[in-house]
């Protein structure tokens, strides 16, 4: 296993779990439209792609492609790269940031430049074990401003949601253009990461023993595949444990939806993401996406952030958010929303698992500032199952923030 660096050696033809802090990194880069190259950022070759992904210190281990994007599973996360998007992913104490400039270098080889850039993560467990380039948030803003903040007339903007005293916080960066020419309705991308893993259902699926059938298997038996059904998954069970997934659906949006699990279930710092991005907005229902992840895995504790991207967002957020965040079995401890300069919203919401089930009470909306009450349907059969899981000792969630993290960047409001 690897503890302090990302450097991954492979045992046996596998590779060995990622043994460091789940919370990922992501960064998110749109390209201008080129007609004379559409396939884009597609003509990257895999040799110039290794060089990036070796450069934030992580290596690609398989690959799935479709008519309109590839995904690759990483090492350590992973990396999907449409004809005007590339969106990387990576977790413990990766480098991240260190394989931007080799990505718009041989972005720029094919012609591709750059239009709009996120970058974003939550509060680390240890950042004290992080690169220099993420060593804090103040850090990662610097670096992302040299290279990204021509995009924008007067630069980039950084935001910090939630609360410091409630936990752990939403760090996000932006700058560029939201609305390109060739496809400005607006997108959604939805993250719920989880710490205080069901410990039964890891030991059961998560870990390389001789029960062990097939990555497929181990997908369709955890209960993710029935998350993502209408995706072609790719996935990946690593030695001795430790899950990643890519999933692609072609027909999701006009550029096609990606989805990606990436799972560390050992016992004291377990912690699960799943991702859902590209997702048209019209008809989401953003927390029915939630409850079911919740109903899979299970958590003591999640967080869950969606972005709305592309002309209209604010209205947009309003509709998508405004069914309510009620959650079987959890407590919201915090919601804060934040709007861009560039049209895009982001909301963060923060939940802890019920000792026992409590009943709904009117709570403020994040969406449009009324409130919601216990009319919001729900099985409470999910809600004894999310109830009936075994104690894991707590983890991500709950750590005193180093002073790095308390960066005077611009904070929303919170709700």
């Amino acid at each position: 296993m690897v503890a302090q660096t990302a450097s991954v050696t492979m045992v046996d033809g596998l590779y060995p779990s990622p043994h460091f802090e789940g919370a990922e990194k992501r960064i998110e880069i749109d390209f201008h439209l080129n007609k004379e190259n559409p396939r884009g950022l597609r003509e990257i070759t895999r040799t110039q792609l290794d060089e990036c992904m070796t450069a934030a210190r992580c290596e690609i281990v398989s690959v799935r492609t479709n008519v309109k994007f590839d995904a690759y599973v990483l090492s350590e996360s992973s990396l999907f790269v449409f004809p005007t998007k590339l969106v990387l992913k990576t977790c413990g104490t990766t480098h991240l940031l260190a394989g931007v400039p080799a990505i718009l270098k041989y972005a720029k080889e094919v012609g591709m430049e750059p239009r709009r850039v996120k970058f974003t993560r939550s509060s680390f467990d240890k950042p004290d074990l992080q690169p220099a380039l993420h060593a804090s948030f103040d850090d990662e803003v610097d670096f992302l401003e040299k290279h990204f903040g021509g995009l924008s007339i007067e630069g980039g903007s950084s935001y910090i949601l939630g609360s410091k005293l409630k936990g752990v916080q939403w760090h996000v960066y932006v700058a560029g253009d939201a609305c390109p020419v060739q496809d400005a309705r607006p997108k959604a991308s939805l993250e719920v990461c989880m710490t205080q893993l069901n410990r039964e259902h890891c030991d059961e699926h998560f870990y390389r023993t001789d029960k062990f059938v097939s990555s497929a298997q181990t997908t369709t038996d955890s209960g993710i595949r029935s998350i993502f059904e209408e995706f072609d998954i790719d996935d990946y069970v690593f030695e001795p444990c430790g899950y990643s997934m890519n999933g692609l659906n072609e027909h999701g949006s006009i550029d096609g939806q990606y989805s990606t699990i990436h799972i560390t279930p050992e016992e004291g710092f377990s912690y699960a993401s799943c991702e859902l991005s590209n997702v048209e907005c019209e008809d989401l229902d953003a927390f029915a996406y939630v409850r079911k992840v919740a109903n899979v895995f299970k958590p003591g504790k999640m967080i869950f952030a969606i972005s709305v991207d592309g002309l209209n967002a604010a209205e947009v957020a309003n509709d998508v958010l405004g069914n309510g965040s009620f959650i079987p079995g959890y407590t919201r401890v915090q919601a804060t929303r934040q709007e861009f300069d560039v049209e895009g919203v982001v909301a963060y919401f923060t939940y802890e698992h019920n000792d026992r089930l409590r009943q709904s009470f009117s709570m403020p909306n994040l969406a449009g500032g009324t409130s919601f009450t216990s009319s919001h349907p729900f099985s409470f059969a999910d809600a004894k199952m999310a109830l009936d899981r075994p104690a894991t000792p707590s983890c991500v969630m709950e750590f005193p923030e180093s002073s790095a993290e308390s960066s005077d960047h611009t904070s929303e409001e919170e709700i």
